[in-house]
């Protein structure tokens, strides 16, 4: 029977990680059954609506058309801009001849702004971090590191409590944390690096 899969994530309630770079999504269809022209599509929700986004998929689409074979695998992304919820990929000819469904996630971070200090007789940087994660898939554990350029974890914390010490109760999506960083205890030259756990 013809399949569609996302390589690397669970079959069945695939999470895409749209912040993550590409995906590779392979197909195999019967050779009875694999005509061509055929393109993969990104359906909005199950597909039945038939709704779709023209430019929904990184170097695919309607206007593009997928590998002639019957087997292939081709790497490929949710196009930004496209939000977070449920989607459909479907691999298309004149009938659908697969599908797969998932769940299209978002997560960004990022340091909006420092403030270098002293405080004590020691140097401190201030670092604002802020973060968005696509609301259905935040949890009360995930975190935020932030590195030096050497690669050294300089501080973390729960994004639910804004805290390194017991995780919150509720997951928080959306928010800002002012970080203060001793540079006593850490100092690497060449920047910091925050990350999304």
């Amino acid at each position: 029977s013809p399949s569609l899969e996302i390589a690397g994530t669970d079959g069945i309630n695939p999470i895409v990680w749209s912040s993550s770079g590409p995906m590779t999504v392979c197909a195999v269809i019967p050779l009875s059954m694999n005509t061509n022209p055929k393109h993969l599509i990104l359906f909005v929700g199950d597909g039945s609506s038939g709704s779709f986004y023209e430019t929904g998929l990184v170097n695919q689409g309607p206007a593009i058309n997928a590998p002639e074979s019957n087997e292939f695998c081709v790497e490929t992304g949710v196009s930004p801009g496209i939000p977070g919820g449920h989607y459909t990929i479907g691999l298309q000819s004149s009938q659908l001849l697969a599908s797969v469904q998932f769940t299209n996630a978002f997560a960004w971070v990022g340091i909006m702004e420092y403030n270098p200090g002293q405080d004590f007789g020691y140097n401190y940087l201030d670092i604002k971090i802020l973060w968005q994660v696509t609301e259905a898939q935040a949890q009360a554990y995930d975190s935020i590191q932030v590195k030096d350029s050497a690669g050294n974890l300089m501080a973390w914390f729960y994004t639910s409590c804004s805290c390194d010490t017991q995780v919150g109760a509720t997951a928080v999506p959306n928010a800002e944390h002012t970080l203060r960083i001793w540079m006593w205890q850490y100092y690497v030259p060449g920047g910091l690096t925050v990350s999304f756990h």
